[in-house]
């Protein structure tokens, strides 16, 4: 912006110049001779005299004689003068008023500074959010000073490559609970304040499993922004050919859900920002092998202002696409022969079994709850795991009464470098109730090794191979009473076989996604809090 006024302001005095220029030179009135120095006629005088009878100047001598009366231009010369002075006098103002810390910002109209901020400048974006505070605490900001600067913070939030200030954030809030500015610009806000990507696992065979996984790239919202929302899988394709989400054992048919938490609470630590969502479906065996993009649309919802309130529901009537939009993009993999080993099993040794097991066991924890639909679960705790020299991947098993249920899958990283979260694809199948009659404080579990949940993650490529055992972990009875656990609600199984797809045509999504050229998933930050937790429901 500052390129452009200067360059403006050059413009103009170059103009201003080059009028002074021709306004001086005048425009020639006659055809006559006249003297060179002072331009007094000499029509009486030449050809025989030598010199000028007004100033005595030599006529003999070059441009001596000129010939033409001009006459100078007044008009010409006045607006030459106004378009070099002007421009000159302001730079030099604004020059000076610069090198002795004059803000300028401060004197700027919001329509300036919001079109300055839209350009994407980090100061002129600052000077924004800077002033919007200010001039709003003094009162003087009118409705269509909100406006303007409403529109130009959501260009700037939608700019990807302008950095984003949080203070532009809270302005918008703030002016919605006023009633100044209304729920479309929140939705409208609120839309575009989580940056969602998806990774997958770089190395995958045909007819094999791959993942994708969403992860958090950035928020752009305010200081106390709250966000809940949904993100459904609509299409993923290998090159150019579809490919089917189903997931076995869960049956949630080509439909996958997710979705994201923002809540920002500066006085209760700065609160946390959460995105849940691993989308499974299958290498289709007919696709080149080597280096291909996997491709994908999902639609991201966000709940209304006031979802909250109502449950997290919507208004009978009330359009679901006002509060959508569309993630399209494409991460690489490698595509290998299908049958590779894609998993490498760890050799057990007794001494890694004692120390993976005194580990894991040393802060081991256990809770019973009744979800009601789902039944009683329990969930396990295994947080103490950054001392594991490998990531250990598997079914944790218990038995009670001479009866074995398996519990839960453990996915545990341990040192290796990863994204360190806790992503698997849930097996309805694996998973088994609690026994009848479960009423134990403490359980003993066996972790089984599983490559197929390694391949159920993103990034993890090894595991342990060896079996081991947490002993006595100590399980707490929550909203459920010892003895009287409740099995899974028939309903909620006819549920999980439920199968929708209210999508476009595949077809129809492959050719969106070739025509779009999606940037390679950026690298993802590691999570905050402890990265080792891991829990597991049964």
């Amino acid at each position: 912006m500052v390129f452009q006024i200067m360059l403006g302001v050059l413009a103009a005095a170059l103009v201003g110049l080059l009028l002074i220029v021709i306004g001086w030179r005048g425009r020639r009135v006659s055809d006559t001779p006249v003297c060179g120095d002072c331009g007094f006629d000499l029509s009486s005088v030449l050809p025989d005299g030598v010199t000028c009878p007004e100033c005595g100047g030599g006529l003999k001598r070059a441009k001596g004689v000129k010939h033409g009366l001009r006459k100078k231009r007044p008009v010409v010369l006045t607006l030459g003068i106004v378009l070099a002075g002007f421009p000159l006098a302001l730079a030099a103002s604004v020059a000076l008023g610069s090198a002795v810390g004059v803000d300028w910002s401060a004197h700027k109209p919001v329509w300036l500074l919001s079109w300055e901020a839209e350009q994407g400048g980090a100061t002129a974006i600052d000077a924004l959010a800077r002033e919007l505070v200010r001039r709003d605490t003094a009162g003087t900001l009118t409705g269509a000073d909100v406006e303007r600067a409403a529109h130009a913070i959501l260009d700037v939030q939608k700019n990807e490559n302008a950095i984003w200030d949080d203070r532009l954030g809270d302005f918008i809030e703030q002016q919605v609970v006023r009633g100044t500015l209304g729920g479309d610009v929140k939705t409208a806000f609120d839309l575009n304040a989580v940056r969602i990507s998806f990774e997958a696992r770089e190395r995958v065979a045909l007819g094999g499993p791959v993942q994708l996984e969403a992860k958090i790239d950035s928020v752009r919202a305010g200081t106390g922004t709250q966000i809940s929302g949904m993100l459904s899988m609509q299409h993923v394709a290998v090159g150019s050919t579809p490919v089917n989400l189903d997931r076995p054992g869960f049956g949630m048919g080509v439909n996958q859900f997710g979705g994201f938490n923002v809540w920002r609470n500066p006085g209760f630590g700065g609160g946390n920002d959460h995105v849940y969502g691993t989308y499974t479906t299958t290498v289709p065996t007919g696709v080149v092998l080597g280096t291909q993009r996997l491709g994908y649309v999902v639609r991201m919802s966000v709940y209304p202002q006031d979802a909250m309130n109502r449950g997290m529901t919507f208004q009978p009537g009330q359009e679901m696409d006002e509060f959508t939009r569309e993630i399209v993009g494409s991460v690489p993999i490698t595509i290998l022969e299908s049958g590779s080993e894609l998993i490498e099993i760890v050799a057990p040794t007794p001494e890694q079994t004692a120390e993976i097991e005194e580990a894991l066991g040393r802060h081991a924890r256990g809770w019973v709850y009744d979800t009601g639909m789902m039944g009683s679960q329990v969930n396990l705790n295994l947080q103490d795991s950054s001392a594991l020299p490998c990531p250990v991947v598997g079914w944790a098993k218990s038995e009670w009464r001479g009866k074995e249920w398996t519990i839960a899958p453990v996915v545990m990283r341990g040192k290796d470098p990863g994204r360190r979260g806790y992503s698997i694809t849930w097996d309805g199948e694996r998973v088994q109730p609690i026994p009848d009659g479960f009423d134990a404080t403490t359980i003993d579990i066996v972790i089984e090794p599983d490559t197929s949940l390694a391949m159920g993650t993103t990034d993890i490529t090894r595991i342990y191979g060896g079996t081991i055992e947490v002993k006595g972990v100590e399980l707490e009875w929550a909203n459920a009473e010892p003895g009287r656990v409740s099995k899974p609600n028939p309903v909620w199984k006819f549920l999980e076989g439920l199968a929708t797809f209210d999508g476009e045509d595949a077809a129809e999504m492959t050719k969106r996604l070739e025509a779009i050229e999606a940037p390679d998933a950026a690298e993802e930050s590691e999570p905050a809090g402890d990265p080792d937790a891991t829990d597991g429901n049964g």
